[in-house]
């Protein structure tokens, strides 16, 4: 199982959190994420999930990710 954080810039609440969740959820062989808006950060688990999908599932939800 391998874990990635993102720094993820827009969430101001838990809707943000809520959104973001329910479209990585969506990728195939994600197991976990947990978007935390207070520390601007989306943590995923999961066994060889594609990154860039996340990345841009992200980004079409309507939020930046700083690198």
């Amino acid at each position: 199982m391998s874990e990635i954080v993102l720094n993820v810039e827009g969430m101001m609440c838990e809707g943000c959190e809520g959104s973001i969740t329910n479209v990585v959820k969506k990728i195939p062989k994600v197991v976990n994420v947990t978007a935390n808006h207070a520390e601007k950060k989306v943590t995923c688990t999961g066994d060889g999930f594609d990154i860039n999908l996340i990345k841009e599932a992200i980004t079409k939800a309507g939020f930046d990710i700083k690198e």
